[in-house]
Order: structure tokens, then C-alpha cells, then sequence
């Protein structure tokens, strides 16, 4: 759930109070736009006009932290990367819908700038940016990509074993490593992507980073999420630590989470299992955990928590 969003709230949010004004200013000048208020993710984006010749990216999520303090974890596309005016421009947007929804609040009001009768004609370069802008939405809007993450298992070994195989130790399975791949099914207008059929491909990392590809907030989100310079994933697509486990349960209520392979089994959450660790020695004489209790075609994954994958029904 999205809190109330007060001035000491967006305050507290942002790195210095300049900040905060400069944040302000922007949402004034009319600079947010891309508005979105996902209330069941507790998750608002926007892009927001800066210095840069294409618009900043921001996201802003309100954890649940069961009764503490409320909190906004603010991201932005921009080099300051975190708690910035941009987040602050996009917080002041959304503080001015919610007061909306309830009705006009008097501090909004003084805030409101004043409006000539006539409006101010726009210089030509400016002019010229917004046409080359509402093109590229065009672009976008010609092209649909449907996005999915593919889950995958590696096994946590030298690289002696096969891929996705477990190394044996009496015929017991041991935690396995979490990859995840985004693959997307491209076609245009016509039904096609480039020259070709419709199909599932893999889009390369610059890619996703660049923002080119025309996603959801929510998946613009999570993609930023995926990088490995100060994401919550590693180089080798792998979830990291408690924010890695955040990071996948946010996927699978996307729906769009599948199992090996892009059009493999939707994974869901599925009924906790009760299991008990235990060491076991390998040939080599390495410790690995085991969990016993793994029924067959079962899965254990080193994430944080532990997750089973059943093959067959799900996660």
C-alpha cells in the first residue's frame, strides 16, 4: 500500500533539502510525466525531464515494514542513482494526485504557478525536441515485447557436473544456484520483429539497461533491479543475499516468472515445506548442506530463503 505522501515524508526521502526544492521546481514546471501509481505493488514510476536529452526513469517503493516507520526507496536512471530531485519531482506529482482524489488541499493550492492569459510561444529548439520525443513514443508504441524471467538451475560445483545437475552424494540432491534470464517475444504491427517470425529472444544487457525496449514500469523496475553494478543480481544472473529474495518474490507476482524456459511452467508460490538441514561430504572430501525431506522432482535453490521447485505443480 502506497502511504500518504506528506512534505516531512518526501524530506526525509531525499539526500539535502536542495534537493528537495530543486524537485519541487520540476514538478512546477511540468517536467514529470509517465505518471504510475501501482497501488498492490506499492510501487509509483514516472519519467522526469532533466539535463539529459532523454527523460530520467524513476521508481519509488514503499516497503512494508509491518508497522515501522514509513519508507521510500527511491531509483533513478540519472548519475546521482538514488534519493534525488527526481524522486523528490516524482513524490511532489504524486502527493498532488492523491490530493485530488481528496480534494484540493490549501498548501497545493499557494503552491500552484501562476498562468499567463496568453501563453508564452515555446522556442523552436524546444519545439524540435518534443517532436523528435512524441516520434520515438510512436516508435515504441509500434513495437510490443512480451517479457518474461526465465528461472534456471546451476549447479554449485568446480564445473565437473553438467549443467543444471547437482553433484551426487549418496544419491542425496544438494542446494542448487538460481539463474534468472530475461528472454522477450518480439513483433510489430504486422506481426512480426524485424524480417523474421515472432519468436522468444534474448535481448543482450546493454539492451535492458538502455532502456530502449519498450516495458512496463514494472518490468523497467525489476530490469534496473537485474544489474550487477549495485542491483540486486551478480554478474551471472544469480539473486543476492535478502534483497536478491525480495527481488524474486516481486517477480513471481508479476505472473511472468517461468521455469528453464520462456515458455516453460508459470512458477506460484506453493504451501511452506518442513525440511531439516544436514552436512554431507562429497567424494572430494567438501562439505556441501543437504536439506532432507525433498520429495522426487524436487529442486533446492541457495536463495535467501531457501526456495523448493517442484517441476511438476510449481514453486
Amino acid at each position: 500500500m502506497i502511504p500518504p505522501i506528506t512534505n516531512a515524508l518526501i524530506a526525509d526521502a531525499i539526500q539535502t533539502a536542495s534537493m528537495v526544492s530543486a524537485g519541487q521546481a520540476y514538478w512546477l514546471q511540468g517536467r514529470v510525466s509517465a505518471l504510475e501509481i501501482d497501488a498492490d505493488m506499492a510501487l509509483i514510476s514516472a519519467e522526469v525531464s532533466g539535463g539529459a536529452a532523454r527523460p530520467y526513469e524513476v521508481t519509488i517503493l514503499f516497503p512494508d515494514n509491518a508497522g515501522g516507520a514509513v519508507e521510500a526507496l527511491i531509483d533513478c536512471s540519472c548519475p546521482v542513482g538514488f534519493d534525488c530531485k527526481h524522486g523528490a519531482a516524482v513524490l511532489f506529482a504524486a502527493q498532488a494526485q492523491q490530493s485530488t482524489a481528496h480534494g484540493a488541499s490549501p498548501h497545493l493550492a499557494r503552491l500552484a504557478p501562476q498562468v499567463s492569459a496568453r501563453p508564452v510561444p515555446l522556442p523552436q529548439p524546444l519545439i524540435q525536441w518534443l517532436a523528435e520525443a512524441q516520434s520515438e513514443v510512436q516508435a515504441a508504441k509500434r513495437s510490443v515485447f512480451d517479457l518474461v524471467y526465465v528461472f534456471a538451475p546451476r549447479a554449485l560445483h568446480d564445473g565437473k557436473s553438467k549443467k543444471g545437475k547437482a553433484l551426487p552424494a549418496a544419491g542425496e540432491p544438494l542446494a542448487q544456484r538460481l539463474v534468472v534470464i530475461v528472454w522477450l517475444w518480439g513483433q510489430d504491427a504486422d506481426g512480426q520483429f524485424g524480417r523474421s517470425q515472432p519468436k522468444w529472444f534474448q535481448p543482450s544487457s546493454y539492451a535492458l539497461r538502455d532502456g530502449g525496449l519498450s516495458l512496463g514500469p514494472v518490468d523497467q523496475w525489476l530490469v534496473r533491479r537485474m544489474s550487477n553494478y549495485g542491483g540486486d543480481l551478480d554478474n551471472h544472473g544469480t539473486p543476492k543475499g535478502a534483497a536478491g529474495g525480495d527481488w524474486i518474490e516481486k517477480v513471481i507476482a508479476t505472473g511472468r516468472a517461468r521455469w528453464r524456459k520462456a515458455d516453460g511452467p508459470v512458477l506460484h508460490w506453493g504451501d511452506d515445506q518442513p525440511a531439516h538441514w544436514r552436512w554431507v561430504t562429497l567424494a572430494g572430501g567438501e562439505q556441501r548442506l543437504a536439506l532432507d525431506g525433498l520429495a522426487q522432482g524436487q529442486i533446492l535453490l541457495a536463495t535467501a530463503p531457501p526456495i523448493i521447485v517442484d517441476e511438476e505443480t510449481g514453486l
